[in-house]
């Protein structure tokens, strides 16, 4: 009985599988989700899904962009078209949003900025589609503060902060 070996412990066989991998096509370009910088995988592989508001304070989003068109915030007291504050908010029409440059309720990205920030906070992940977000179904508010070249001013910018829902 001398090469009896003693077991500690023992657990039943299962699958084992790499951390959770989405299949886009363009994930392995995102160098900055990396397990050297934020290191999603180990997270995705526990969570995927949140209710959580993200506001982006930026140049706005592409609401037609097929990996974000999902994640879109909507304000659930806002009638689209008719003109009205709906909200209560003092902002007329801010349906998914609102632009501080314009001003006016349609926070539309024209420098595309604002869309790539969206994609790295919330785009739909595991879809076979362009990236993964850090949060695959984050609701997106967008916030227009920046124009057409990127800039805006400190007032739009501490306007938008304010508008966002806290």
């Amino acid at each position: 009985y001398d090469d009896l070996i003693t077991v500690e412990s023992c657990w039943p066989d299962a699958i084992a599988r790499h951390c959770n991998t989405p299949n886009d096509p363009l994930w392995s370009s995102q160098w900055n989700l990396t397990p050297e910088d934020v290191n999603c995988e180990p997270a995705w592989d526990d969570q995927t899904d949140s209710d959580v508001l993200v506001a982006i304070v930026d140049s706005g989003a592409d609401f037609a962009h097929p990996d974000l068109d999902a994640n879109v915030w909507v304000n659930p007291g806002e009638i689209p078209g008719n003109g009205t504050d709906d909200g209560g908010n003092g902002y007329v029409g801010d349906v998914h949003g609102w632009g501080f440059m314009n001003p006016d309720g349609d926070p539309t990205d024209d420098c595309g900025h604002g869309t790539h920030v969206s994609g790295i906070v919330g785009a739909e992940g595991d879809n076979d589609l362009d990236i993964a977000g850090i949060c695959w179904s984050a609701t997106l508010l967008e916030i227009k503060v920046l124009d057409k070249g990127g800039a805006g001013t400190w007032t739009t910018i501490a306007q938008g902060i304010t508008y966002a829902p806290h």
